[in-house]
C-alpha cells in the first residue's frame, strides 16, 4: 500500500507533469520546459525510490516470551536487513498492540488511526540502512498491568530521501511475540497457610527427603548411592555406612479464583431502553490476583509446591496446572495468572477435575470477593468435601480470622 507524500509523486502526477512539458515544448517555452523536465526527473526518482524502498527487506525476531512485573521494562530482540543495493535513508517500524493492552511505549504515547479507532503501538525509527546492512536492536516496552499482549505482525514505513514518497508494508512476524505481565506483588504473611499444612494427613501426599536432617546410619548395601556414604565413619572405622535422612511430607497448596464473585448487576440506561448487565469489579479482581501471586511466591520460598485451578470461563474449558519442578513452578503459575481474561462470563467450578487430582494439588484455597457473592454458595457441599478453605477480601463476619474454614485478606496481607 503506497501513501504518497506529494501529489506529483504518483502515476497521475507524473503524467500531469509530462503533459505540461509537451505543452511548453509546443509553445516553445524553453525556460519552463527545462524547469518542468528537472521537476519530472526529481519526482520520477522519488517515485521509484519510494516504490522500491521496502522490497527485499528481511525482518526477524526471537519468539521468546518477554515477561515481567508491572513497572518493569520488557525487551524483545529484533533484526532487519536491507537485501538490495538501494540504501534506505530512514525506516520506521511499528508494532501494533491494540487498544486494550498491558504494555505501552516507554516515555511515549504513540497512537495511530483516527477517532475512536486509535491503536496503541511500539515504534522504532532508524536512519541510513545501507545495502546489505543488518541492524539489531532490542524493542522495549513498559509493563503497565497484568495481562498478555500478542504481537503477530509489524508495519514498515520508508521512502525516498526527499520526503516526497513514502511506502507502507505490513509483514507477519516469523514467530509470534508475547509480552507477559505478571500480577503485581504485595507483602504477605503465609504463616496461617503454613500452620494449616501441618494439620494435613501425610498419607494424602508424597514425601521428600531433607538432607539436612540425619535420622540414622546403616550398613552399605549394593545399589546404594555414593552420595549417601558416611565418609567420616569410613575414615574412623574403615567400614562402609550410608546415611538415612528423615522423610518429611511434601507440602502442597492449590489456589482457585472465584471470578464470578467479583461481578455485580448494574442497570444500564441506553436512550429509552433500560437493561441489567453484569459488570466486573476490575480493581478488586486485580487485587485478588496480586494476593494470589504473592502467596505463591512466598510459599515457593518456604519450599511449598503450588498449583492452580482456572475455572471454565464461558466457552473456555478449565485448566488444572500442576508444575512438577519446584525451580520453574513460579514462572509457570504467574504466566497462567497473567493469561486469565474475564469479562463477566458464566463460570463453572471443575470439582471433578479437582477431586481426581486432589493427591497432587494439596490443600485447596478459593479466593473470593465476599461470602454473599461467592459462587461457592451454590455448590458448597461439593467444595466442603474437597476440604476447600476460602480467602475473602471481605470476611463473612466482618472480623479477621474466622473459624478455620476461611481467611480474610487482612489475615494474609502485611499492611
Amino acid at each position: 500500500m503506497k501513501t504518497p507524500g506529494s501529489n506529483f509523486v504518483s502515476w497521475f502526477g507524473l503524467g500531469f507533469i509530462l503533459a505540461l512539458i509537451l505543452v511548453s515544448a509546443y509553445f516553445e517555452m524553453a525556460a519552463l520546459e527545462s524547469f518542468l523536465i528537472i521537476v519530472f526527473i526529481l519526482c520520477l526518482i522519488a517515485f521509484l525510490w519510494g516504490k522500491l524502498s521496502l522490497t527485499k527487506m528481511e525482518l526477524k525476531n526471537q519468539g521468546e516470551d518477554c515477561c515481567g512485573f508491572p513497572g518493569a521494562t520488557l525487551e524483545a530482540e529484533f533484526s532487519v536487513k536491507n537485501r538490495k543495493m538501494l540504501p534506505l535513508i530512514w525506516l520506521d517500524l511499528v508494532l501494533p498492540i491494540g487498544k486494550k493492552t498491558c504494555i505501552e511505549q516507554p516515555d511515549k504515547d504513540e497512537e495511530e488511526g483516527e477517532g475512536s479507532k486509535k491503536t496503541r503501538s511500539l515504534r522504532s525509527t532508524f536512519l541510513w540502512l545501507m545495502p546489505h546492512q543488518t541492524i539489531r536492536w532490542k524493542q522495549t516496552a513498559l509493563a503497565v498491568h497484568r495481562g498478555v499482549c500478542r504481537v503477530e505482525e509489524a508495519t514498515l514505513h520508508s521512502g525516498d530521501g526527499f520526503g516526497l514518497s513514502t511506502q507502507t508494508l505490513r509483514r507477519k512476524l516469523e514467530q509470534s511475540l508475547r509480552f507477559v505481565v505478571y500480577p503485581k506483588l504485595v507483602d504477605v504473611d503465609v504463616s496461617p497457610i503454613l500452620n494449616k499444612l501441618t494439620e494435613m494427613e501425610s498419607a494424602r501426599n508424597g514425601f521428600y527427603t531433607d538432607r539436612t536432617l540425619l535420622e540414622t546410619t546403616r550398613d552399605y548395601r549394593e545399589g546404594d548411592s555414593f552420595k549417601n556414604i558416611n565418609w567420616r565413619l569410613l575414615a574412623r572405622k574403615d567400614e562402609l555406612h550410608v546415611n538415612v535422612y528423615e522423610k518429611l511430607t511434601m507440602r502442597r497448596v492449590c489456589f482457585m479464583p472465584d471470578l464470578m464473585s467479583f461481578t455485580h448487576v448494574e442497570e444500564i440506561i441506553d436512550g429509552n431502553e433500560r437493561r441489567e448487565e453484569r459488570v466486573v469489579e476490575t480493581e478488586n479482581m486485580e487485587e485478588m490476583f496480586s494476593l494470589m501471586a504473592s502467596l505463591m511466591v512466598k510459599l515457593h520460598e518456604k519450599g511449598v509446591l503450588c498449583s492452580l485451578v482456572v475455572p471454565a470461563i464461558g466457552e473456555k474449558s478449565e485448566r488444572v496446572i500442576m508444575p512438577e519442578s519446584a525451580e520453574t513452578q513460579i514462572m509457570e503459575l504467574l504466566g497462567a495468572l497473567a493469561e486469565i481474561e474475564y469479562d463477566a462470563e458464566s463460570m463453572r467450578l471443575p470439582l471433578e477435575a479437582i477431586d481426581m487430582n486432589r493427591h497432587k494439588l494439596g490443600r485447596l484455597y478459593v479466593l473470593s470477593r465476599d461470602a454473599k457473592r461467592s459462587c461457592l454458595s451454590e455448590c458448597l457441599p461439593g467444595v466442603e468435601e474437597l476440604g476447600a478453605i476460602s480467602i475473602f477480601q471481605e470476611s463473612p463476619s466482618g472480623e479477621d480470622g474466622g473459624d478455620g474454614s476461611y481467611f480474610s485478606e487482612t489475615d494474609l496481607r502485611i499492611q
